[in-house]
């Protein structure tokens, strides 16, 4: 959540995926807009292995419904 993010408190594995090549950390929201602003404050705390789900989780839902339950 943004409000976590904001004040530095991480879930334990994302310092353990920080800056892995071989490693992606995907933010996603219902809607693309509010997942910009994390990648954007993530990248500003040093995360460099930071992505978007382009479109948004309800963009995927619809499109890959074979992923999801």
């Amino acid at each position: 959540p943004f409000y976590n993010i904001s004040r530095d408190k991480y879930p334990h594995e994302m310092y353990m995926m920080k800056n892995h090549l071989d490693k992606m950390i995907i933010c996603y929201h219902n809607d693309e807009r509010n997942s910009i602003t994390n990648c954007q404050l993530l990248f500003q705390k040093g995360f460099d292995n930071i992505y978007m789900l382009t479109g948004g989780l309800e963009d995927f839902v619809n499109k890959y419904t074979d992923y999801c339950e």
